[in-house]
């Protein structure tokens, strides 16, 4: 049998550089993690027992709570794993860490395909031992009773509720909080967080008409900045005009959703808002949650134990704090492209949301003038490499 003890050891030694790295995936330290989580999962299910039975109170209270979704909208970098965190340890909510890419077409953490159940469990488990890549780890504590208990009650809650492309998520979500040794106390609605959220309002409203949502913004600037440092650091591919017209889509979306549902239904903030006065700005989304203010709701957490900043800058990854300032980075990281491309494609859309950079008019015009000469003279490189191709193909 295999020893779980020290294979936990191990796992949380590599998580533990896991954390020290981030924002920096390291490949083997990646291959390392993946490898122990599925050596544990594997050591897990043999150890399930046939005559295991769910707890009734549980199944109860995860049956009254799973149709009334909260979905957290906003683009990456924007502030989604803060306001995530800080609704984590209120009583009437069951949160699920990390992103889950839930209201995505096709994701593997979503219902499995027949004879895939255990690699589904798998998922599962690694997602609640690493939601996020830092502390902290292993949400359901340092026994392997309750992870055994959480593989069953996947199978259990899979069973249990009516198939569909999105049952598995419920299923572990159910499961998630009937496992917990430590469960909010009075579990009214879960919670579910994935960047870009506001582009699926359909999935999400298909799921459940009656849903609700909080969506974050970010001044443009400080976003994009905190963006292109993660592309820097994962070593992605970066195109800066694309990320600023995602940008520029998500709080045009934020205000279209608001018109349309009604601020009782989505409720828009600013990151910038939110660091200056969190009670405040908490309170607000309590309300529009229709839930009793908590001071849980002033400290970020994941299922109760303090949280890490998702930041990029080593500076500002606190522990369950909120940070009232953060440093301006935009103007040392963005090149003038970056910059222009701001003022020409995004700030026009950030000032209905409140945003006003103090930019003089001349400015803002050379901004536009530029961006749109930069993209004129990407096309015609574009049709004259085209143009070349076809003449040698010829």
């Amino acid at each position: 049998m295999v020893d779980t003890q020290t294979l936990r050891r191990e796992i949380t030694e590599i998580l533990a550089e896991r954390d020290r790295l981030f924002p920096v995936r390291d490949p083997q330290n990646t291959a390392a993690m993946k490898s122990g989580l599925a050596a544990y999962a594997a050591a897990l299910e043999t150890r399930r027992k046939p005559g295991w039975r769910p707890d009734a109170v549980r199944v109860g209270q995860a049956r009254a709570f799973l149709p009334h979704p909260i979905f957290i909208c906003g683009e990456m970098k924007s502030g989604t794993t803060l306001l995530v965190q800080l609704l984590d340890g209120h009583p009437n909510l069951v949160v699920m860490p990390g992103d889950s890419h839930l209201l995505a077409d096709s994701h593997k953490g979503h219902t499995p395909a027949p004879g895939q159940e255990a690699e589904w469990r798998a998922y599962w488990l690694h997602r609640i031992v690493n939601p996020t890549g830092q502390h902290p780890f292993w949400l359901l504590g340092d026994k392997d009773a309750p992870y055994i208990d959480f593989l069953n009650y996947l199978g259990y809650w899979l069973g249990e509720l009516p198939p569909g492309p999105r049952a598995g998520f419920l299923a572990a979500m159910a499961a998630y909080y009937c496992a917990n040794p430590t469960p909010p106390a009075a579990p009214r609605a879960w919670v579910e967080k994935t960047p870009g959220n506001e582009l699926r309002l359909a999935a999400a409203l298909e799921m459940n008409p009656e849903g609700r949502f909080v969506h974050i913004l970010r001044d443009g600037r400080e976003n994009l900045a905190s963006l292109k440092t993660l592309y820097q650091h994962r070593g992605w591919a970066w195109n800066g005009r694309a990320a600023i017209q995602g940008l520029a889509r998500s709080l045009r979306l934020a205000l279209a959703h608001q018109a349309r549902l009604g601020a009782a239904r989505y409720h828009v903030l600013r990151y910038e808002d939110l660091l200056k006065d969190p009670e405040d700005e908490m309170r607000k989304v309590a309300r529009q949650l229709d839930l009793p203010f908590d001071g849980t709701l002033l400290r970020p957490t994941q299922n109760a134990s303090p949280a890490h900043a998702n930041s990029m800058y080593a500076e500002d990854q606190a522990m369950g704090e909120v940070l009232s300032t953060r440093q301006s980075r935009w103007q040392a990281t963005l090149d003038s492209a970056e910059q222009d491309a701001l003022l020409a494609l995004y700030y026009p859309a950030a000032q209905a949301a409140g945003y006003r950079w103090p930019v003089p008019s001349r400015r803002r015009w050379q901004a536009i003038w530029r961006t749109w000469l930069r993209k004129l003279t990407r096309l015609a490189s574009v049709a004259r490499l085209t143009l070349e191709k076809t003449t040698h193909g010829d």
